[in-house]
């Protein structure tokens, strides 16, 4: 706006300055020729009294002032710059005629030709014809040259300005040597002459004030303040010198000519150095301020909140601000003069982006294309992108000036506006939308519009519903529901209406689930369902529940008498166990004690069968019989024993299992596993096995159970190692999950393994997978069991036969510290936490 007002004001004062300026040279032409006419003549040209203005100066003057104003009046239009052209001419002939008259006799003077007699009487300097023919040079060439080239109107104008200068000094300072530079000059040009010609020369320097030298002169840059200062040197620097130097020969000082000449250079030198040191002050001033404009546009122009760039006719990133390099993730280093701007395009847009920078290129600018960047990420950005081109003076594209603005959020809004829009056509619930009409008195609410399910839900159509009040499209509706509604378009605030029944002569009667949300524009939407299924399965539901509380009742008096029953039973099941295991404890001792004696009797009669008595028939017999049925008999009876007895042992430790009470505490199962390896280290060692076991969890329990555990599973492992290969044992566990009760372990080992007919009942009471590899009496898996069911955990195996096996057991996890600080165990019993 200020670039436009300041073309404005110059464009206002070149044309003032011409048209006053044509009109006083035009004047006072005429009134000099007319003085003539009427023999009452105006000495405005001489500088010598008595001497008349020539003439030719007049009319030419006059033409040149015409030339002058028609130069500027409708200058676009060509027969006006045509006859000011030739009014120019017929001013420059004037002048020259004038100015070559001292040079020709008088019987070929050209003004002869024109003017006679008294026409005939004035002689003006040589100057004047000079100022008046390069004046019209001047003004015959002011339209004639292209914008663009250097302007010699604006030159000749100058040289006028420069002469007219020396002359009013001369003037002022009664120095004839300024105003009369010929000797042949009969007279000196006059002061108002000067003047008209001062006017004359100003007239034609600014008739193009939008070129040149008045362009440059007339600017704001720091050229235009320079170039006026500047001409401040030839304008103030001669007036002082002539000062100083009239002022001193006034005040009757002689000074020599030799010093009177250093005294000129040092008046010269002095004023043209405090001129040079106005301008280099200004000059800095005005760099500084154009540093801190440039830094602010360039702020500006990287931190707009649009991107910015400019690309070269091959479409290389020549410029970029920093708000498009971070939307796209890149540093300016690795973009500018180094890629081309279709190279951070998606390939879908490619075509489009080409298509228009073709158009730029030929048209000059490009509007709102969108186009997807790729970042450097490989994220897509949407932008509308804006060009203009800049092209040098004969039109060539140079560069663009790129505005892109991020849509992407505008994008991804409309995706989310048309998937609302398509959920609310879609959803399974019916949406009407009610405004509230102030209108009305009191006001009202109107249906607005409603959802296709809204129709289906209620089984009429609301197609024409919109515009009606709701009270009419739904005459049965409580007025209670209508402030209801009428209150949430007022204040903004929803409303749960909760499910009731309605029905009207259309509607059919339901239950319906209701609830009230606002809207802008005071709407209110409601959404509605129907819920009547529901609420007759509520009923069954309801039904059924007092049915099952009944159920329930019984079951549970029944289950509880069942528990009872059951605790009884295990109760004698184990007193049975431990009676018959007391119980057989003596018959066995008795027979293992009978059959020691009966081995000692049989080696009795061995040796009285050797006697020399004993015939040797009876020897021989008795040897056989002692040596056959008799030892493999005491034999039999003696494994019987050993074998009944481990049996009986076995029930004993399984009973006991049930029935020991356990310590709860945090288990370190890494400790436990570690003493059970030490335990085991001779077998460990015979069997050539490794055992690997490390950064086991701690677990919730009994520790001698735990151990007893983790015992009999090592031990099974190192008892059914395959001989052909290297044992190794593996004890680990699986991570648990923060929110999982249980923490679970494993002995791996890779063994003989167990067929997968047998697995499923390894953990029964004397069930074994290899009888004959290892002795036993197969209940070390059916304790683990036990133990871990004890723990409210489980096991359960993994194997293939002659690879190996994997037992798995869970226990539970420690309490955390926020606990209790008397945890509860597993069963539900409250025992002491170890320390």
């Amino acid at each position: 706006m200020n670039a436009i007002r300041r073309g404005i004001s110059r464009l206002i004062f070149a044309s003032a300055t011409i048209y006053v300026a044509a009109a006083v040279i035009v004047i006072s032409g005429l009134v000099c020729l007319i003085g003539r006419w009427v023999e009452r003549p105006i000495h405005l040209g001489s500088a010598t009294p008595n001497v008349l203005m020539s003439p030719g100066i007049a009319a030419g003057l006059i033409f040149a002032g015409a030339s002058l104003g028609l130069a500027r009046f409708r200058r676009d239009d060509t027969r006006f710059r045509r006859t000011a052209t030739a009014l120019a001419v017929i001013a420059c002939l004037f002048g020259f005629f004038t100015a070559v008259r001292f040079f020709t006799n008088a019987s070929i003077d050209p003004y002869r030709l024109v003017f006679a007699g008294a026409w005939d009487s004035g002689r003006t300097s040589f100057l004047a014809g000079l100022f008046l023919f390069l004046s019209g040079l001047g003004l015959a060439t002011v339209n004639l040259t292209p914008a663009r080239c250097p302007q010699p109107g604006q030159a000749f104008a100058l040289l006028v300005l420069h002469g007219v200068a020396l002359v009013l000094l001369g003037h002022v300072f009664q120095n004839p040597a300024l105003f009369r530079m010929t000797s042949l000059s009969e007279a000196g040009i006059g002061f108002p002459l000067a003047v008209l010609f001062a006017f004359l020369a100003t007239g034609l320097l600014v008739a193009r004030p939008d070129i040149g030298f008045t362009a440059i002169l007339s600017s704001n840059t720091a050229g235009g303040i320079v170039v006026r200062r500047l001409l401040l040197a030839p304008i103030l620097i001669p007036l002082a010198v002539v000062g100083v130097t009239y002022g001193l020969g006034k005040a009757g000082v002689r000074i020599d000519t030799d010093v009177s000449k250093w005294l000129i250079l040092f008046v010269y030198f002095l004023f043209f150095t405090a001129i040079i040191w106005w301008i280099g002050t200004t000059v800095v001033r005005l760099d500084r301020t154009q540093r801190r404009a440039e830094a602010e546009v360039r702020d500006l122009y990287d931190l707009a909140p649009c991107g910015y760039h400019s690309v070269q006719p091959d479409g290389t990133i020549i410029a970029i601000n920093r708000t498009e390099l971070r939307w796209l993730g890149y540093d300016a280093v690795d973009v500018i003069g180094k890629i081309r701007f279709v190279d951070l395009l998606r390939p879908e847009s490619r075509e489009t982006y080409r298509a228009a920078f073709e158009k730029l290129k030929a048209v000059g600018e490009v509007a709102n294309v969108e186009i997807d960047l790729a970042r450097k990420d490989g994220t897509a950005l949407t932008v509308l992108a804006s060009s203009s081109a800049f092209r040098d003076e004969v039109g060539r594209y140079l560069f663009s000036r790129t505005t892109l603005t991020d849509v992407t959020e505008r994008k991804r809004a409309e995706a989310s506006a048309l998937l609302f829009a398509d959920v609310a056509r879609n959803i399974p619930l019916g949406v009407l939308i009610y405004r509230l009409d102030p209108a009305g008195d009191p006001p009202v609410l109107r249906v607005l519009s409603a959802n296709p399910e809204a129709s289906r839900l209620l089984g009429v159509s609301l197609d024409e519903a919109a515009g009606q009040t709701v009270a009419a499209v739904f005459p049965a509706i409580p007025d209670e529901q209508l402030r209801r509604y009428e209150t949430v378009a007022a204040t903004g605030v929803a409303d749960d209406l909760g499910e009731f029944r309605y029905g009207d002569e259309r509607v059919a009667d339901r239950w319906w689930s209701v609830q009230a949300f606002p809207l802008p524009d005071r709407c209110v939407g409601v959404a509605f369902r129907d819920v009547s299924v529901r609420k007759q399965a509520e009923a069954e539901v309801a039904r059924l529940n007092v049915e099952l509380e009944d159920r329930v009742r019984i079951r549970t008096a029944e289950l509880a008498e069942v528990n009872q029953d059951l605790v009884q039973k295990n109760a004698e099941n184990e007193m049975f166990v431990y009676s018959v295991s007391h119980d057989l404890r003596s018959p066995l001792v008795n027979l293992q004690g009978f059959s020691k004696e009966l081995d000692k009797a049989g080696r009795t009669l061995g040796t009285l069968f050797e006697e020399p008595e004993v015939p040797e028939p009876i020897r021989d017999r008795g040897r056989e019989l002692l040596a056959g049925k008799f030892a493999k008999s005491v034999g039999f009876i003696q494994t019987a024993v050993l074998r009944l007895s481990g049996i009986i042992d076995a029930l004993l430790r399984l009973s006991r299992a049930g029935r020991v009470e356990y310590r709860w505490e945090v288990v370190d199962v890494s400790h436990v596993v570690g003493r059970v390896v030490t335990a085991m280290h001779a077998t460990v060692v015979e069997k050539g096995a490794i055992v690997n076991a490390n950064g086991l969890p701690p677990a919730w329990g009994d520790q001698s159970a735990v151990e007893q555990i983790f015992a009999n599973l090592i031990g099974n492992a190192l008892a059914y190692l395959d001989p052909s290969r290297p044992g190794r044992i593996e004890v680990g566990y699986l991570p648990a999950g923060p929110d999982e009760k249980a923490q679970t372990y494993f002995v791996r080992d890779n063994g003989l393994g167990i067929p997968e007919t047998h697995q499923a009942k390894i953990f029964q009471v004397f069930q074994r997978a290899h009888p004959s590899v290892a002795k036993g009496e197969g209940l070390g898996l059916a304790i683990v069991s036990r133990v871990a069911e004890r723990h409210r955990g489980r096991t359960w195996v993994e194997s293939r036969a002659g690879e190996g096996s994997t037992f798995f057991v869970s226990l539970p996890v420690p309490p955390n510290a926020n606990g209790p600080s008397t945890p509860a165990d597993p069963c539900g019993n409250v025992s002491e936490a170890a320390s």
